[in-house]
This record gives C-alpha cells, sequence and structure tokens, in this order.
C-alpha cells in the first residue's frame, strides 16, 4: 500500500472514459447479437484495454 498517494484528475477522467465505452460496448452487443457484433466489441474492448 502506498501511504499518501493521491489520485490525479488524469487517472479520474481515463476511469470515466472507460467506464462510458464499456456501457456503450455492452450496449451495441445488446442490440446487434451477431456474431459481427460481438467480433467487433471484443476488438473494440482490446483496443480499449491497450490504450
Amino acid at each position: 500500500m502506498i501511504k499518501n498517494r493521491k489520485t490525479s484528475w488524469l487517472e479520474l477522467f481515463y476511469d470515466l472514459i472507460f467506464a462510458v465505452v464499456f456501457s456503450r460496448l455492452t450496449e451495441s452487443l445488446l442490440e446487434h447479437q451477431t456474431l459481427t457484433g460481438f467480433i467487433n466489441a471484443i476488438l473494440t474492448f482490446f483496443w480499449l484495454i491497450w490504450g
């Protein structure tokens, strides 16, 4: 555990972007329940994680 560590605004912003993109991916996957939609969601998710 790191003592006296504060969270930066950039880290909070990245967490917010991650949550929004993940939400949009799941919405899109629920709307397009096809193999192409699944592959698109998986590729976009891995692109997000890579970044």
